[in-house]
């Protein structure tokens, strides 16, 4: 039992009891964060279909659309599952192609056109004990038929290949 004499000794009894629970507070976000940390790597980006350098794409570009897909990679895993990934992304051939207009590039798709996304994958549980692993190649072959459905992505390069990510996500 704490016995407070004066106003003085009240404030720093709530100043004590509110520095505890900062540090608990902290500490458990620094843990569960620890807990979340998914590894999202890219085996020679260089050589992927459509990360190529070229006239019209440049190293920063490149690593622009990497940090993008990382981003996308890991905000999907936070909302589809509870487990931890490493994943080692080997190809990505995204729908479409690229044409420059007078200001931008703008990604133009076809009924023709397929997306395809390769990649490795290491699923670990909370205590980073490994439950499945596998090699996955997805593939669409006529992503337009997707058109009509809401895409949360859209705004993004990879709205076709984050589609085929949070499927094969879901179901496992």
């Amino acid at each position: 039992m704490v016995i407070i004499n004066n106003q003085l000794e009240l404030e720093m009894y709530y100043l004590k009891i509110f520095t505890i629970l900062f540090y608990i507070l902290i500490t458990n976000q620094t843990m569960a964060s620890d807990q979340l940390l998914n590894k999202i790597e890219f085996n020679m980006p260089e050589k992927f279909t459509d990360f190529s350098i070229n006239a019209n794409r440049s190293e920063n570009d490149r690593n622009k659309l990497m940090n993008q897909l990382k981003d996308l990679i890991n905000e999907s895993i936070s909302e589809y599952s509870k487990n931890t990934f490493e994943i080692m992304i080997n190809d990505i051939d995204m729908a479409g192609r690229y044409i420059f207009t007078n200001t931008e590039f703008v990604r133009v798709v076809e009924d023709t056109d397929r997306t395809r996304f390769e990649f490795s994958y290491k699923m670990m549980d909370s205590n980073g004990k490994s439950i499945k692993n596998g090699d996955v190649n997805l593939t669409d072959r006529n992503p337009n038929n997707y058109k009509r459905q809401s895409n949360k992505y859209k705004k993004t390069h990879f709205s076709n290949e984050m589609r085929l990510f949070n499927d094969w996500l879901k179901s496992l």
